[in-house]
């Protein structure tokens, strides 16, 4: 799915349609970066959330880097 243009309205955001399909009833974390919302889709519900938050809340880190951490996350929410 190409990007597209939304508008927040209430603190609200709408997902377009394919999205919301997908994501319906989903668990997400949400967190600023710079000029950016950051919003991962949470298969598990997580217990730590406050770690995995302090750990990617540096303005300073790249999608790539914040997509790492929350993977490795993942991976630890799973071996327990």
């Amino acid at each position: 799915m190409s990007g597209q243009i939304t508008k927040v309205k209430n603190g609200s955001i709408t997902l377009p349609k394919k999205l919301w399909k997908t994501w319906k009833g989903a668990e997400v974390f949400v967190f600023p970066n710079e000029d950016s919302l950051v919003v991962k889709k949470v298969e598990k519900p997580l217990s730590r959330l406050s770690d995995l938050a302090s750990r990617i809340s540096s303005p300073k880190m790249s999608q790539k880097e914040i997509s790492k951490e929350v993977q490795s996350y993942r991976k630890n929410m799973k071996n327990k």
